[in-house]
């Protein structure tokens, strides 16, 4: 995992890019924007594996904050039924989830304490996920609903930005909006090398390609601009190991 960094506007209406975890800092309700394939889901597991278990949480600097935040991990694409319910409802369709089903009682009485205890990070990923603008909406406002019940709780929601604008206005007065930064030049070269470590084996060799690969990249103005995107950079280096050559078409790579 590459620590991530987010465009966050100034009080001078300028983007200014900042690191992941100093902004989440600074502000514990996010809304986060980025293109499909630009990191969100990732990101939001990063937090939910960080705040499940400390000692994973410092193995990667990205500066999180240090809190003993409970993290509610919600897919919006599985909440189906339940998008237009109560907040309690969320949280009873988290606790009839296996393995959780055969303790929900202990689950429910946990993250009741912590929601109290004002402990609780909800991490909700995909609102664009929801198709219908209409439970979109009643999503918000029940995500609103619960802020507004525990007001000591932390949020981060990421979106499409399509997706993102029907709901904008009600998000507006409790979260801060940003955007997840594209890769700059050391976030190519550093994935390219974590990557290559865990396919092919941590070597002094291995990562003089790897470094080596990513310069190619960034130096090719077709792919470098591909390459900015998490997901078509972890395709393209996939597509190099097993084809032998680089696409600099983003049809190509697709096709390959």
């Amino acid at each position: 995992f590459v620590p991530l960094h987010l465009d966050v506007t100034d009080q001078t209406n300028e983007p200014k890019r900042r690191r992941f975890g100093a902004v989440l800092a600074a502000h514990p309700r996010l809304a986060l924007l980025a293109s499909p394939g630009g990191g969100k889901s990732t990101l939001v597991k990063r937090l939910a594996v960080a705040y499940t278990d400390s000692a994973r949480r410092t193995q990667i600097a990205d500066d999180l904050p240090e809190r003993d935040w409970l993290p509610l991990f919600f897919r919006c694409r599985e909440l189906r039924d339940v998008a237009r319910g109560s907040f309690a409802d969320l949280l009873d369709a988290l606790a009839r989830r296996e393995p959780v089903r055969q303790h929900a009682k202990l689950f429910r009485a946990h993250v009741d304490r912590a929601l109290l205890a004002g402990s609780v990070l909800l991490l909700v990923d995909g609102l664009d996920e929801l198709s219908d603008p209409g439970d979109r909406a009643a999503f918000v406002c029940t995500l609103r609903s619960a802020l507004q019940a525990y007001p000591q709780t932390a949020l981060v929601v990421t979106s499409r930005e399509a997706g993102f604008r029907h709901v904008a206005a009600h998000l507006a007065p409790i979260c801060t909006h940003a955007t997840l930064s594209p890769f700059s030049t050391d976030d190519i070269s550093r994935l390219s090398v974590a990557w290559h470590c865990e396919v092919l084996g941590d070597t002094e060799k291995v990562r003089t390609d790897a470094e080596q690969l990513a310069t190619t990249i960034v130096k090719n103005d077709r792919i470098g601009r591909l390459a900015v995107n998490r997901l078509l950079l972890t395709t393209l280096l996939l597509v190099k190991r097993w084809v032998g050559s680089l696409p600099t078409r983003r049809a190509a790579l697709y096709e390959r």
